[in-house]
């Protein structure tokens, strides 16, 4: 390869930093990829990017350049020596690659992010306009393509460099959850296409194995979960403590200040009582069959409060 002074700022698990490395191995560029820690951010990358503080970051002899698409437009017009180019040469064509790359960042990515964190009862109608965009899609390919193997035609281009490298992450969350994302039956051009991508020399010693994202995947499951059990533990235990003073009070209040404080402890009793549905799961305790953390905390006052 090529060219020297040439250092990318990401992570190997980030989409957009794998835009950036696929366009310089595209270009036959040779560079530096510097992993950064995401949670300790580096002064390497604070001091490259101070305004959004994120990755990618193209470092070219001493120059920084930020944000995945601007990147990729920077590689393709710096490099020209080896004679590949990412976006067409025609204007039209690149006007058409720059829309519907656009349209992947701004309307179908988000909506992606949304369904996969939506409540089971908004997943209908979110997989219907996501369907929807994928349609678009299938359209867009079959034009763009020619019958070729790629968006960009017999080679990746622009559109296949900033559609294909989220689909390591969609793969594996498609193999996770036992539904795929791209049918054959309703978009046989894109269900082709993703795996010649994924296929391809340049995409393949950038982005990690399915089986990498899987396990990242699981382990981020495991940690989030850990995460809501501490939070809903935490707010139960915050719940009884604002019920035991309430309690306390009414036994020593006047009778004329006891309707008032029986509709605060009410108020302190309806989340303890949602929380209870939601654990117990139809069984005795908030711990299921058997008495758990939960049961322990607020079970522990009962005796005192039973008056």
């Amino acid at each position: 390869m090529a060219s020297s002074g040439v250092q990318v700022l990401g992570t190997i698990y980030s989409p957009y930093a794998n835009r950036v490395q696929i366009a310089l191995n595209l270009k036959s560029v040779d560079f530096e990829f510097i992993t950064q820690n995401l949670s300790s951010k580096s002064d390497l990358l604070l001091k490259s990017n101070p305004v959004h503080k994120k990755v990618p970051v193209l470092i070219h002899d001493g120059k920084c350049i930020c944000e995945s698409l601007i990147i990729v437009q920077y590689i393709d017009d710096t490099w020209t020596g080896n004679g590949y180019s990412i976006l067409p040469s025609d204007p039209h064509d690149r006007a058409v690659a720059r829309f519907w790359a656009a349209y992947f960042e701004d309307k179908f990515a988000p909506l992606l992010k949304e369904l996969s964190a939506a409540k089971e009862e908004e997943k209908v109608a979110l997989k219907e306009r996501v369907d929807e965009g994928l349609g678009f899609l299938e359209e867009a390919f079959v034009k763009c393509s020619k019958g070729k193997a790629y968006f960009g035609g017999d080679d990746i281009g622009y559109i296949d460099i900033v559609i294909g490298s989220s689909f390591g992450w969609i793969t594996a969350i498609g193999k996770m959850s036992g539904s795929q994302l791209i049918e054959e039956a309703k978009t046989p051009g894109l269900f082709g296409w993703v795996d010649n991508f994924l296929s391809n020399d340049v995409v393949k010693n950038v982005m990690p194995t399915t089986e990498m994202f899987i396990e990242l995947l699981t382990k981020m499951q495991a940690k989030a979960t850990l995460r809501r059990k501490g939070s809903f533990d935490t707010n139960v235990h915050n719940g009884t403590m604002e019920l035991v003073p309430l309690m306390r009070e009414l036994k020593s209040v006047q009778k004329e200040g006891k309707v008032a404080l029986i509709e605060r402890i009410e108020e302190a009793i309806v989340p303890l009582e949602e929380a209870f549905v939601k654990c117990s799961k139809g069984k005795s305790y908030f711990g299921g069959d058997d008495i758990g953390y939960v049961d322990i905390v607020l079970g522990s006052y009962m005796g005192w409060m039973s008056f």
